[in-house]
């Protein structure tokens, strides 16, 4: 790892540490919420940190998210999302070399796809149950159509930082069959997720929040 690189954990780390010490999230009675609802709250020194289960609900490992900058591709800005990788057997966190850039714009949130370097939406702004949209992709001569659908805005969702009322859930269905169902508190972000692939069940795992810090 470059020394650049080592500093970048070591900052993010100590000021994840003392966030979680003194302002983070994770009473299970009262979790508190941004008060402006948005699904997926995007600042910089926001974190989420994950606890991943594999297809048997064994603990896999731990991930925690942190916004730690923005950048401005193609002229537009997004912010910068980096992962911290801790497996339950090692005292070490791993910092993922994959980064995610996202933005919102008034009709939903897009992360910026590298494979064919331009933005994909994967969430609306404020969907209602039923929602449906169907997101075609023909770069390369390809033509992949993903799926947004909205199961729910008032599910409830308990996980080990607190129970959340009134989640919105969405599924995302991929044309590689894959299909990801996420739970969403507003104001808060990402509470629940499940990834299934229905050809190949044993790599179907799920997230559950930990703790968060939202600004």
């Amino acid at each position: 790892m470059k020394p650049s690189s080592i500093l970048l954990f070591l900052v993010i780390m100590i000021g994840t540490l003392v966030l979680i010490s003194c302002t983070d999230k994770s009473n299970p009675s009262t979790p508190d919420t941004n008060s402006n609802g948005d699904l997926r709250p995007l600042a910089v020194g926001n974190y989420w940190v994950y606890r991943e289960s594999d297809n048997n609900a064994q603990i896999t490992q731990y991930d925690s998210i942190v916004i730690t900058t923005t950048v401005t591709i193609q002229g537009a800005s997004y912010f910068q999302e980096e992962t911290f990788i801790h497996a339950p057997d090692s005292v070490h966190w791993w910092h993922s070399p994959f980064k995610h850039y996202l933005t919102v714009r008034d009709d939903g949130y897009y992360q910026f796809d590298s494979s064919n370097m331009m933005p994909k939406k994967f969430l609306p702004s404020q969907p209602s149950a039923g929602y449906h949209e169907v997101i075609i992709d023909t770069t390369g001569g390809q033509f992949l159509t993903d799926t947004i659908d909205c199961r729910s805005i008032s599910d409830n969702s308990t996980v080990p930082a607190g129970t959340f009322t009134n989640c919105t859930h969405i599924r995302n269905g991929y044309s590689s069959g894959s299909v990801y169902d996420t739970w969403y508190k507003p104001g808060v972000g990402e509470v629940r997720f499940l990834y299934s692939l229905p050809s190949a069940p044993q790599y179907n795992y799920s997230k559950a929040l930990l703790r968060y810090r939202v600004n």
